[in-house]
C-alpha cells in the first residue's frame, strides 16, 4: 500500500513541476482537473487538492 502511495505522490509531484514549467499554474490544475473529473471525480479532487497545496507551499500561487 505505501508503495501505491508513494507512486502517486510522486506522479502528481511530476505533474505539477510540468504545470510550473509551462508557468500558468492555476490554468494546469484547472486543466487537469477538468480532464480527470469523467474518469473518476473523487481522484480528480484529490490530485486538485494536491497540486494546489504543493503550489501553496512552494509560493507558486498569485
Amino acid at each position: 500500500m505505501e508503495k501505491m502511495l508513494d507512486t502517486i505522490e510522486n506522479a502528481i509531484c511530476e505533474k505539477y513541476i510540468a504545470i510550473r514549467d509551462t508557468g500558468k499554474i492555476l490554468d494546469g490544475i484547472e486543466a487537469v482537473h477538468r480532464h480527470l473529473r469523467f474518469k473518476d471525480p473523487e481522484l480528480a479532487e484529490h490530485i486538485r487538492k494536491r497540486l494546489l497545496a504543493i503550489a501553496n507551499e512552494k509560493g507558486d500561487l498569485p
